[in-house]
């Protein structure tokens, strides 16, 4: 097997198949996918050096940088971005990369400290998401149909509450006034 680093630029095949093929299950997640939904920055370089596919989609139309945005990786996603990526793809439900890390802002990894206090330490990943998404070009006035109305990424911040997305989001002039 060669070494990652060995591979050169944009090789779609290794081993003779297509690298998203060797990797992809029933639910069409492929290797890259997988390292997005993970955190895994350090493997999406060489997946997308390797030749994986930064647009694929799995079943419910879910790209890799919607996944990355969904869970809050900004550093898949900032690569993903410069890689260029599609940005403003949406899920088979309509909602951008962009909408999905604005509406779960509030969903931050919460980790509580080792001398057994009660507060805890929170960090606030889905924001850096935003902001890596608006810093590549992102539109955030598109609309989505999220519970019957039509939303914009900077309405579901403002309904979820996450203010740190909403600032974001009205820094970039989004469609609403602030």
């Amino acid at each position: 097997m060669p070494h990652p680093q060995s591979l050169p630029s944009r090789r779609p095949y290794l081993w003779g198949r297509r690298v998203d093929d060797l990797f992809r299950c029933a639910c069409r997640y492929t290797a890259l996918y997988c390292a997005c939904s993970q955190g895994a920055h350090e493997l999406v370089p060489l997946l997308l050096a390797a030749g994986a596919d930064a647009d694929a989609r799995d079943s419910s139309g879910a790209t890799p940088l919607y996944v990355a945005c969904l869970h809050g990786h900004a550093a898949c996603a900032q690569i993903l971005c410069s890689a260029g990526a599609a940005l403003d793809v949406p899920k088979n439900s309509g909602v951008t990369p962009l909408m999905i890390a604005s509406h779960h802002g509030h969903h931050c990894s919460v980790q509580v400290s080792r001398r057994r206090t009660r507060l805890p330490v929170v960090h606030l990943k889905r924001a850096r998401c935003v902001q890596v998404m608006l810093a590549a070009g992102a539109n955030p006035t598109i609309t989505a149909p999220v519970l019957g109305t039509q939303r914009t990424a900077l309405q579901l911040a403002f309904d979820a509450g996450h203010s740190e997305c909403a600032a974001l989001l009205c820094a970039a002039d989004a469609r609403r006034p602030c």
